[in-house]
């Protein structure tokens, strides 16, 4: 087991936030490490915002922004606006593109903040391999 902090990624804030979610139990016991020294991915907050106020949740924003804050114990990670370029040319060459940019954009994040991403997402998996990011699939077991 890696030594690097965790970043969830938005299945995991979502399933973490909804108390019937199917793995709302793997979620949780991942987003407890985030808590105590983990590291939010700005383009994360912005993905679980955007679902949980909209779609099937339409939580209050000022909940969910109450929720994600009490993973921000570190400074949020991201790209920096001036990567954005060099950061999309670097997805464009590993053949990464369409919906795939998004879960592509949250790796090099996590990779750039040193840090493992935690996942429910198995569809996000071979993006985040091209990605060279350290992640990590939630199952029942929690990890």
């Amino acid at each position: 087991m890696s030594d690097a902090p965790l970043a969830p990624d938005s299945s995991v804030l979502i399933a973490g936030y909804d108390l019937d979610h199917a793995f709302h139990a793997e979620a949780e016991r991942a987003l407890a490490a985030v808590r105590r020294s983990g590291v939010l991915i700005a383009h994360t907050m912005a993905e679980s915002f955007a679902v949980l106020t909209g779609g099937p949740y339409v939580a209050n924003p000022d909940v969910v922004l109450t929720y994600l804050g009490q993973f921000q114990a570190e400074p949020v990670a991201g790209i920096r606006p001036d990567e954005y370029p060099s950061r999309l040319r670097e997805l464009a060459a590993a053949g990464i593109g369409g919906g795939a940019l998004y879960d592509g954009l949250i790796a090099l994040g996590a990779r750039g903040a040193g840090a493992t991403l935690a996942s429910l997402d198995h569809r996000a998996a071979p993006t985040y391999e091209r990605c060279g990011v350290e992640f990590r699939l939630l199952d029942a077991s929690g990890g």
